[in-house]
């Protein structure tokens, strides 16, 4: 097993088990791997939460008025999520992106 794997493993598990949620801080202090493998569930999670509060689909989850659409790709939405939706090292990271969708309402154009 990779030891990426392993670390994401470890990371999940303890979230887990202590019922903690990720943070951005948490996201922020790992490799690059990890980090974007945290974004990624976070993004999910959001993402499945906005859509089913606003009654439809997110059609563009890697772009707004910050990255062009062709331009848009997972790790630069990271970087601008932990730029400018990210409050303080504390903040969940899901939170972070639920706020960006539903602020950026060009994602479900």
């Amino acid at each position: 097993m990779s030891n990426f794997l392993i670390l994401v493993i470890l990371i999940f598990a303890s979230f887990h088990s202590t019922g903690g949620v990720m943070t951005c801080g948490d996201a922020m202090s790992v490799g690059e791997e990890a980090r974007l493998a945290l974004h990624q569930s976070a993004q999910k999670r959001a993402q499945d939460s906005i859509e089913e509060f606003m009654g439809k689909k997110i059609i563009n989850p890697y772009s707004g008025h910050f990255v062009k659409e062709r331009d848009a790709t997972p790790s630069t939405m990271a970087y601008l999520i932990e730029v400018f939706w990210c409050e303080t090292d504390k903040t969940p990271l899901h939170t972070a992106y639920y706020r960006y969708y539903s602020t950026n309402k060009s994602a479900f154009e």
